[in-house]
């Protein structure tokens, strides 16, 4: 898979384009093309998608650079945010155990 212009994706774009290849016996190759200059959060998610196919790790390095975000809008009277890190939550650790297993397969 060749994706073009892969500076103007977010993580989670990258990675969901890059998971539908690579599912059968056979190999794979995605190449991410890009313009220079990039600026420095294109930087960071190259090299971020370049180092791990760990979906939560991309989450933990998305939430990272982008920040937390709003929940419900860009203002709010009570705000509703995100924690600042995933580690803040109380995420069990069969969650980071492939679906298979939690279901039984």
């Amino acid at each position: 898979m060749v994706i073009e212009n892969a500076e103007r994706f977010g993580l989670a774009q990258l990675h969901q384009l890059r998971g539908r290849i690579g599912r059968g016996a056979e190999a794979s190759t995605c190449i991410l093309l890009y313009r220079e200059p990039l600026n420095e959060m294109s930087k960071a998610r190259l090299k971020v998608i370049r180092e791990t196919t760990d979906g939560f790790r991309i989450a933990e390095e998305d939430l990272k650079l982008r920040g937390e975000g709003d929940v419900l809008g860009i203002r709010q009277k009570r705000p509703a945010r995100l924690p600042q890190s995933l580690e803040a939550t109380s995420m069990p650790s069969s969650s980071r155990k492939p679906a298979t297993r939690r279901c039984g397969s």
